[in-house]
């Protein structure tokens, strides 16, 4: 019996082997690979930013299918190539370090998972741009993606500048680097686990999904170049908003904190932050000062009204 059992355990497992080898072989051959991306956690710790779930879970990117399957695409320094087009096409990496003679490249339909993209010209029609991309693109080219269509950028870095685009009901997640961004649109944009864009002005700030709900997770705004000076805050109400994970830089003279609540936030280096806009804050009235990290130098003011108060309940 138990000669009998091994049979049909050596049975199945040969005949499961034979399956999975059967799909690597029609996979390899260019048969047809299916590709379901749904929205998952940045970062990927959930336990540590379970919000973050909860809003990425509302997306979803539509089911692809791509023939065919590249698994790298690399073009080191000095190399040049020409005519190359692909479509329906996924790349699993690209590496562009250079954009000499790379000239006439297409990629209609296709599908980037990860590595740098900045073919220079190229045509991305229907083209999708996932998580682990870093991508180079004039405004023309990121209006033929997919990602546009969809409005969904999620991507590691994206340079380029682009004046008079609309971001209108966009999800941004990602290191966007524009600097030029005079006439764009961002009604209703949501910015999540992102870089705030350095060229963004004050009032398109206010046009984000984020200002008008007052709700801001993960976004980040730190200086670009050292010169560089945010001002993003500076006189502006962001009083009663809920700000949670973020990293804020620049000029926050006249800023209205008012019952403003941080939880997780770097506020360190931010400039002109007085001690009074502190003391404003739901942090500072509801005992939860620790919420946040402050400048050292209104952290020692906190810490001197501390011993002052202990002394003066010792009286």
């Amino acid at each position: 019996m138990k000669k009998l059992i091994f049979a049909l355990c050596f049975l199945l497992i040969c005949l499961f082997q034979s399956s999975v080898n059967a799909q690597r072989e029609e996979t390899d051959s260019g048969g047809v690979l299916v590709l379901s991306y749904i929205s998952y956690p940045r970062p990927q710790d959930a336990a540590e930013r379970t919000s973050y779930y909860y809003a990425y879970q509302t997306t979803r990117y539509p089911a692809m299918s791509c023939k065919n399957r590249i698994d790298a695409l690399i073009y080191d320094e000095g190399t040049s190539d020409h005519g190359r087009h692909f479509e329906d096409t996924m790349f699993v990496h690209v590496w562009v370090a250079t954009l000499e003679d790379l000239t006439d490249f297409s990629f209609r339909d296709c599908v980037f998972l990860g590595g740098l993209i900045c073919f220079d010209g190229a045509d991305y029609t229907g083209s999708l741009f996932l998580e682990k991309c870093d991508i180079y693109l004039s405004p023309k080219q990121l209006m033929q993606t997919k990602n546009y269509k969809l409005k969904i950028l999620r991507c590691g870095q994206i340079f380029g500048d682009f004046p008079n685009v609309d971001f209108s009901g966009f999800e941004i997640s990602c290191e966007f680097l524009a600097q030029r961004l005079d006439g764009a649109k961002f009604h209703n944009a949501w910015f999540i686990d992102s870089r705030i864009p350095v060229g963004m002005s004050q009032e398109q700030f206010k046009q984000t999904k984020n200002y008008r709900t007052g709700i801001f997770l993960g976004i980040y705004n730190p200086p670009l170049y050292r010169e560089y000076k945010s001002n993003v805050f500076q006189n502006l109400d962001i009083s009663g908003m809920n700000f949670s994970f973020c990293k804020l830089y620049g000029n926050f003279s006249g800023t209205d904190m008012t019952n403003t609540v941080f939880t997780e936030c770097y506020l360190s280096d931010v400039e002109n932050l007085t001690l009074e806009q502190v003391k404003s804050t739901w942090n500072y009235k509801a005992g939860r000062i620790s919420l946040c990290k402050w400048p050292e130098y209104i952290e020692k003011a906190l810490e001197e009204e501390e011993k002052a108060k202990a002394q003066e309940e010792k009286k």
